[in-house]
Protein backbone atom coordinates (compact mmCIF):
# COMPACT_ATOMS: atom_id res chain seq x y z
CA UNK A 1 0.00 0.00 0.00
CA UNK A 2 2.88 2.36 1.00
CA UNK A 3 4.45 1.48 -1.98
CA UNK A 4 1.77 1.93 -4.30
CA UNK A 5 1.17 5.65 -2.54
CA UNK A 6 5.00 6.56 -3.50
CA UNK A 7 4.75 5.39 -7.04
CA UNK A 8 1.31 7.43 -7.42
CA UNK A 9 3.32 10.26 -5.59
CA UNK A 10 6.33 10.24 -8.36
CA UNK A 11 3.76 10.10 -11.46
CA UNK A 12 1.96 12.89 -9.86
CA UNK A 13 5.59 14.72 -9.64
CA UNK A 14 6.38 13.93 -13.40
CA UNK A 15 2.70 15.18 -14.52
CA UNK A 16 3.31 18.47 -12.61
CA UNK A 17 6.01 19.13 -14.54
CA UNK A 18 4.17 18.62 -17.82
CA UNK A 19 1.70 20.44 -16.74
CA UNK A 20 4.27 22.97 -16.41
CA UNK A 21 5.46 22.56 -19.57
CA UNK A 22 2.41 23.09 -21.47
CA UNK A 23 0.69 26.15 -19.29
CA UNK A 24 4.32 27.83 -20.05
CA UNK A 25 3.63 27.13 -23.75
CA UNK A 26 0.41 28.54 -23.75
CA UNK A 27 1.23 31.29 -22.42
CA UNK A 28 3.56 31.58 -24.99
CA UNK A 29 1.28 31.37 -27.39
CA UNK A 30 -0.60 34.14 -26.46
CA UNK A 31 2.26 36.77 -26.81
CA UNK A 32 3.46 35.15 -30.21
CA UNK A 33 1.48 34.63 -33.77
CA UNK A 34 0.51 30.75 -34.64
CA UNK A 35 3.51 30.63 -37.17
CA UNK A 36 5.64 31.31 -34.18
CA UNK A 37 4.08 29.87 -31.15
CA UNK A 38 1.35 27.84 -32.35
CA UNK A 39 -1.34 27.14 -29.42
CA UNK A 40 -1.57 23.47 -27.78
CA UNK A 41 -4.78 23.41 -28.43
CA UNK A 42 -4.06 24.05 -31.96
CA UNK A 43 -1.11 21.46 -32.37
CA UNK A 44 -3.39 18.44 -30.86
CA UNK A 45 -6.29 19.27 -32.99
CA UNK A 46 -3.48 19.74 -35.80
CA UNK A 47 -2.07 15.93 -34.46
CA UNK A 48 -5.35 14.59 -34.44
CA UNK A 49 -6.02 15.39 -37.76
CA UNK A 50 -3.20 14.14 -38.78
CA UNK A 51 -4.36 10.75 -37.02
CA UNK A 52 -7.60 10.44 -38.32
CA UNK A 53 -6.90 11.56 -42.09
CA UNK A 54 -3.68 8.51 -42.16
CA UNK A 55 -1.53 11.71 -42.96
CA UNK A 56 1.00 10.39 -40.15
CA UNK A 57 0.80 6.74 -40.26
CA UNK A 58 3.56 6.28 -43.57
CA UNK A 59 6.21 8.36 -42.35
CA UNK A 60 5.80 7.19 -38.72
CA UNK A 61 6.18 3.52 -39.94
CA UNK A 62 8.97 4.55 -42.25
CA UNK A 63 10.88 6.27 -39.23
CA UNK A 64 9.84 3.56 -36.86
CA UNK A 65 10.92 0.64 -38.81
CA UNK A 66 14.63 2.74 -39.56
CA UNK A 67 15.31 2.88 -35.87
CA UNK A 68 14.27 -0.60 -34.91
CA UNK A 69 16.57 -2.02 -38.00
CA UNK A 70 19.32 0.79 -37.01
CA UNK A 71 19.35 -0.58 -33.49
CA UNK A 72 19.24 -4.30 -34.05
CA UNK A 73 22.41 -3.97 -36.50
CA UNK A 74 24.14 -1.94 -33.80
CA UNK A 75 23.16 -4.00 -31.37
CA UNK A 76 24.84 -6.87 -33.26
CA UNK A 77 27.90 -4.82 -34.19
CA UNK A 78 28.61 -3.33 -31.05
CA UNK A 79 27.83 -6.64 -29.09
CA UNK A 80 30.43 -8.61 -30.95
CA UNK A 81 33.01 -5.71 -30.61
CA UNK A 82 32.00 -5.14 -27.02
CA UNK A 83 32.28 -8.71 -26.05
CA UNK A 84 35.87 -9.32 -27.93
CA UNK A 85 37.20 -5.91 -26.42
CA UNK A 86 36.02 -6.83 -23.36
CA UNK A 87 37.92 -10.45 -23.49
CA UNK A 88 40.98 -9.64 -25.15
CA UNK A 89 42.79 -6.74 -24.06
CA UNK A 90 44.95 -6.37 -27.59
CA UNK A 91 41.43 -5.39 -29.12
CA UNK A 92 40.25 -3.39 -26.25
CA UNK A 93 43.27 -0.90 -26.37
CA UNK A 94 43.24 -0.94 -30.40
CA UNK A 95 39.41 -0.10 -30.74
CA UNK A 96 38.79 2.40 -27.85
CA UNK A 97 40.50 5.48 -29.77
CA UNK A 98 38.54 4.36 -32.66
CA UNK A 99 35.48 4.41 -30.66
CA UNK A 100 36.48 8.47 -28.96
CA UNK A 101 37.10 9.68 -32.31
CA UNK A 102 33.18 7.97 -33.70
CA UNK A 103 31.50 9.72 -30.86
CA UNK A 104 33.18 12.85 -31.28
CA UNK A 105 32.23 13.44 -34.48
CA UNK A 106 29.04 15.55 -35.09
CA UNK A 107 25.93 13.25 -36.01
CA UNK A 108 25.49 15.85 -38.94
CA UNK A 109 28.91 14.90 -40.37
CA UNK A 110 27.76 11.16 -40.36
CA UNK A 111 24.77 12.28 -42.01
CA UNK A 112 26.30 14.15 -45.16
CA UNK A 113 29.03 11.31 -45.51
CA UNK A 114 26.26 8.97 -46.05
CA UNK A 115 24.66 10.60 -48.55
CA UNK A 116 27.56 10.78 -50.12
CA UNK A 117 27.90 7.41 -50.03
CA UNK A 118 24.30 6.09 -50.59
CA UNK A 119 22.10 8.98 -52.10
CA UNK A 120 18.93 10.00 -50.27
CA UNK A 121 16.82 7.13 -49.14
CA UNK A 122 16.72 4.92 -46.09
CA UNK A 123 20.30 3.97 -46.12
CA UNK A 124 21.33 7.26 -44.20
CA UNK A 125 19.00 7.35 -41.26
CA UNK A 126 20.30 3.89 -40.71
CA UNK A 127 23.52 4.21 -41.10
CA UNK A 128 23.24 7.70 -38.97
CA UNK A 129 21.65 5.43 -36.32
CA UNK A 130 24.49 3.07 -36.38
CA UNK A 131 27.23 5.48 -36.13
CA UNK A 132 25.66 6.74 -32.78
CA UNK A 133 24.79 3.53 -31.09
CA UNK A 134 27.42 1.34 -31.94
CA UNK A 135 30.07 2.94 -29.89
CA UNK A 136 27.41 3.53 -27.03
CA UNK A 137 26.91 -0.32 -26.69
CA UNK A 138 30.13 -1.13 -27.34
CA UNK A 139 31.89 1.08 -24.56
CA UNK A 140 29.11 -0.47 -22.23
CA UNK A 141 29.78 -4.36 -23.14
CA UNK A 142 33.33 -3.62 -23.02
CA UNK A 143 33.38 -1.89 -19.39
CA UNK A 144 31.07 -4.59 -18.26
CA UNK A 145 32.94 -7.60 -18.89
CA UNK A 146 36.48 -6.04 -18.23
CA UNK A 147 34.65 -5.12 -14.45
CA UNK A 148 34.05 -8.92 -14.13
CA UNK A 149 36.83 -9.47 -10.89
CA UNK A 150 39.40 -10.95 -12.48
CA UNK A 151 40.16 -13.92 -9.45
CA UNK A 152 36.55 -14.98 -10.69
CA UNK A 153 37.75 -15.14 -14.27
CA UNK A 154 41.01 -16.87 -13.34
CA UNK A 155 39.05 -19.59 -10.86
CA UNK A 156 36.43 -20.53 -13.66
CA UNK A 157 39.06 -21.30 -16.13
CA UNK A 158 41.03 -23.24 -13.51
CA UNK A 159 38.47 -25.29 -12.34
CA UNK A 160 37.39 -26.03 -15.84
CA UNK A 161 34.03 -24.39 -15.19
CA UNK A 162 31.74 -25.30 -18.91
CA UNK A 163 31.33 -21.72 -21.41
CA UNK A 164 27.55 -22.64 -21.17
CA UNK A 165 27.86 -21.95 -16.96
CA UNK A 166 30.54 -19.05 -17.09
CA UNK A 167 28.28 -17.63 -19.40
CA UNK A 168 25.11 -18.02 -17.17
CA UNK A 169 26.77 -17.00 -13.83
CA UNK A 170 29.55 -14.79 -14.91
CA UNK A 171 29.46 -12.90 -18.26
CA UNK A 172 25.58 -12.20 -18.24
CA UNK A 173 24.94 -10.76 -15.06
CA UNK A 174 27.61 -8.62 -15.44
CA UNK A 175 26.78 -7.30 -18.64
CA UNK A 176 22.87 -7.20 -18.19
CA UNK A 177 23.04 -3.80 -15.95
CA UNK A 178 25.46 -2.00 -18.78
CA UNK A 179 23.56 -3.51 -22.03
CA UNK A 180 20.10 -2.06 -20.73
CA UNK A 181 21.91 1.19 -20.27
CA UNK A 182 23.70 1.34 -23.35
CA UNK A 183 20.07 0.27 -24.49
CA UNK A 184 18.38 3.02 -22.98
CA UNK A 185 20.89 5.39 -24.51
CA UNK A 186 21.25 4.20 -27.21
CA UNK A 187 17.74 4.31 -28.35
CA UNK A 188 17.20 7.79 -26.93
CA UNK A 189 20.24 9.13 -29.35
CA UNK A 190 18.94 7.14 -32.23
CA UNK A 191 15.01 9.04 -32.18
CA UNK A 192 17.01 12.42 -32.40
CA UNK A 193 19.46 10.86 -35.01
CA UNK A 194 17.07 9.34 -37.04
CA UNK A 195 14.96 13.04 -37.19
CA UNK A 196 17.91 14.40 -38.26
CA UNK A 197 19.34 12.00 -40.68
CA UNK A 198 15.59 12.06 -42.74
CA UNK A 199 15.51 15.88 -42.20
CA UNK A 200 18.87 16.17 -44.60
CA UNK A 201 19.07 12.69 -46.25
CA UNK A 202 15.85 11.05 -47.07
CA UNK A 203 12.78 11.48 -49.04
CA UNK A 204 10.58 9.65 -46.64
CA UNK A 205 10.00 9.32 -42.53
CA UNK A 206 8.89 12.10 -39.46
CA UNK A 207 12.41 13.94 -40.38
CA UNK A 208 10.95 14.56 -43.80
CA UNK A 209 7.76 15.73 -42.95
CA UNK A 210 9.06 18.31 -40.44
CA UNK A 211 11.33 19.50 -43.78
CA UNK A 212 8.22 20.21 -45.38
CA UNK A 213 6.49 21.57 -42.62
CA UNK A 214 9.11 24.01 -42.20
CA UNK A 215 9.33 25.01 -46.23
CA UNK A 216 5.44 25.55 -45.74
CA UNK A 217 5.65 27.62 -42.99
CA UNK A 218 3.43 24.70 -41.03
CA UNK A 219 4.53 25.53 -37.49
CA UNK A 220 1.86 23.92 -35.65
CA UNK A 221 2.76 20.41 -37.91
CA UNK A 222 6.42 20.74 -36.53
CA UNK A 223 5.04 21.01 -33.21
CA UNK A 224 3.00 18.17 -33.82
CA UNK A 225 5.47 15.65 -35.45
CA UNK A 226 8.17 16.44 -32.26
CA UNK A 227 5.61 15.15 -29.56
CA UNK A 228 5.23 12.21 -31.91
CA UNK A 229 8.92 11.82 -31.61
CA UNK A 230 8.98 12.66 -27.70
CA UNK A 231 6.42 10.12 -27.31
CA UNK A 232 7.96 7.48 -29.30
CA UNK A 233 11.42 7.79 -27.14
CA UNK A 234 9.27 7.53 -23.78
CA UNK A 235 7.66 4.69 -24.96
CA UNK A 236 10.40 2.69 -25.81
CA UNK A 237 12.10 3.40 -22.38
CA UNK A 238 9.06 2.75 -20.69
CA UNK A 239 7.04 0.04 -22.17
CA UNK A 240 9.87 -1.65 -23.75
CA UNK A 241 13.62 -1.18 -21.86
CA UNK A 242 12.45 -1.21 -18.53
CA UNK A 243 9.58 -3.68 -18.45
CA UNK A 244 12.07 -5.91 -20.17
CA UNK A 245 14.91 -5.00 -18.11
CA UNK A 246 12.87 -5.99 -15.12
CA UNK A 247 11.85 -9.20 -16.45
CA UNK A 248 15.09 -10.34 -16.65
CA UNK A 249 16.50 -9.28 -13.47
CA UNK A 250 13.45 -11.23 -11.52
CA UNK A 251 14.33 -14.18 -13.96
CA UNK A 252 18.06 -14.13 -12.78
CA UNK A 253 17.18 -13.65 -9.05
CA UNK A 254 14.56 -16.66 -9.21
CA UNK A 255 16.74 -18.79 -11.27
CA UNK A 256 19.68 -18.29 -8.28
CA UNK A 257 17.00 -19.05 -6.03
CA UNK A 258 16.43 -22.34 -7.31
CA UNK A 259 20.04 -23.01 -7.54
CA UNK A 260 20.30 -22.29 -4.32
Amino acid sequence: MIRTKLKFLQWLKRLSGIIVLLGMWELLSLFFPPIIVPSVERVFLTLSQMVISGEIWLPLIHTVSRVLIGVSLSILLGGILGTLAGLINGIHEAIRPVIVIIENMPPVVWVIIAVIWFGLGAIPPIFVIMSIAVPIITIHLDQGIRDIDSSLREMSQSFGVKTSTKLHDLYLPAISGPFFSALSVGFGLAWRGVVMAEFLGSMSGIGNELNWARFNLETDKVFAYTIVIVVLGLATEYLLIKPFQNRTIKTETVRRRNKK
